[in-house]
């Protein structure tokens, strides 16, 4: 986009650091920025069945004779690997679970070498080390496993300090944006200098896509109309996510307490998406007394409270159960789920709307849709969009699916009310114009998922 229309600006706000407020009105589905990685890597946890150089997963792969980091077919000759492999090779007491980390920091290293405005943007990230050495296993752990290896391979070449290596760490954890396109067998992380910037909110007004067919350029487009003054934001954490789960996730991952108008909201906007049911009274509902992790929960009809350690325990307990079903899955066991939670979850609980979700997944996938489950699966469609649209207004993959699985339905439905006589010509033409029309409400989710 022309130099004068960049529609953002960054501003510094306290306790935030620095971000990206609308310098104009935004529109929908409007290209906000784009955004080149200065440092690419896998992700966190990966065990390195990659290609530590295209991140691509592949039937033939080898490994670098010097460094012995994986390498694919078509990049086993690559230049790009050599400056990178001199310093890699130098460093002998890594382990398997720390090389994708030692692999991203010695990346950044360079980076850092070169120095220039690459470096620069880097430099000025938040690392959040202060927060971060409050989780003494966590920090002992990349100590051990990170800091010591690089240090004592390449400290004295790089002129470096631990700290040097502890900010890296924090930096990449913090900022790097995460990418996974699991039909491609391709997955990892990547620091972006401008979209870093971008904060996140549960609410969030924009999304992000990289395209790895470029470069793996990142591009921001606008959810819902983003008005001049309005921070940009994205969400760091699923929408489908409720409380405590979205506070535990952000404060050990990313080091802050969310304060959105979703979080500060018990109800959530009247979904009560996170809302235990009270086993005191069998009356109220179970809601945090305020945001951030650790907040006690009290019962708003007879306040009795509950501490949040035994919420999380509840939840977890009936995740697992989840988790459990998706081994196995069917409709009937989803459904059990749902009534059997029904005396300790409100009905819109997220662990609910995840089973209804799974519900969704699975009637859509039938060999044959009768009238019954087309008429289920439209029902449980118009239920989850009802809740998911008050915390996730706008377009995004989620409405898109969904909005597909419904129209197919309603199509489908329409036709055996046409075949049995139960609707005429007119009435089917009619209803199926309707249906064909909010299809262009996917195509808009599809514009905002696509790899550009």
């Amino acid at each position: 986009m022309p130099l004068l229309d960049v529609p953002y600006c960054g501003v510094t706000k306290e306790g935030k650091g620095q971000c990206l407020v609308a310098s104009r009105d935004i529109k929908p589905l409007e290209v906000i920025l784009t955004d080149t990685p200065c440092v690419l890597g896998p992700p966190l946890g990966s065990d390195l069945v990659e290609c530590s150089l295209c991140l691509r997963g592949s039937d033939v792969m080898t490994e670098c004779p010097e460094c012995h980091y994986p390498m694919c077919g078509d990049c086993d000759e690559a230049s790009d690997h050599e400056e990178e492999c001199l310093l890699l090779r130098r460093i002998s007491s890594s382990t398997p679970d720390s090389r994708p980390v030692i692999l991203s920091v010695v990346r950044t290293l360079l980076v850092r070498r070169r120095g220039g405005d690459q470096w620069r943007s880097i430099d000025k990230l938040m690392d959040h080390a202060e927060a971060r050495r409050q989780s003494l296993e966590e920090w002992k752990l990349f100590q051990i496993s990170v800091v010591d290896p690089v240090m004592e391979g390449l400290g004295e070449e790089l002129g470096l300090v631990a700290a040097d290596v502890e900010n890296i760490i924090g930096k990449l954890n913090i900022n790097s944006a995460s990418f996974r396109f699991s039909g491609e067998r391709l997955e990892g992380r990547g620091l972006y200098p401008t979209l870093s910037l971008v904060s996140h909110n549960c609410v969030a007004n924009a999304r992000y896509q990289v395209n790895p067919d470029a470069g793996f350029s990142a591009v921001l487009r606008a959810k819902r109309e983003i008005l001049v003054g309005e921070e940009i934001s994205i969400q760091y954490v699923p929408v489908s996510l409720g409380q405590p789960q979205r506070a535990v996730s952000l404060g050990s991952v990313w080091c802050f307490e969310c304060a959105c108008a979703r979080c500060s909201d018990p109800s959530e906007f009247g979904t009560y998406v996170s809302a235990l049911k009270c086993q005191e009274c069998a009356e109220g509902l179970l809601l945090p007394e305020q945001p951030g992790l650790g907040a006690a929960w009290r019962c708003r009809f007879c306040n009795a409270p509950s501490a949040a350690e035994m919420i999380i325990k509840i939840i977890n307990t009936a995740e697992s159960k989840l988790q459990d079903i998706s081994c196995s899955p069917s409709v009937k066991l989803y459904e059990a789920f749902i009534r059997k939670n029904l005396k300790t979850f409100h009905l819109k609980h997220y662990l609910n709307l995840l089973a209804q979700r799974h519900i969704i997944e699975l009637l859509s996938r039938e060999p044959k849709l009768t009238k019954d489950i087309c008429q289920k699966i439209i029902k449980n469609c118009k239920s989850y969009l009802s809740v998911m649209s008050r915390l996730d207004p706008g377009f995004s993959s989620w409405r898109g699916a969904v909005l597909k699985q419904q129209n197919y339905a309603q199509l489908q439905l329409l036709k055996l009310q046409l075949q049995d006589k139960t609707i005429d010509r007119n009435e089917f033409s009619i209803k199926s114009e309707e249906v064909w029309g909010s299809m262009k409400e996917v195509d808009s989710c599809d514009i905002l998922c696509s790899k550009h």
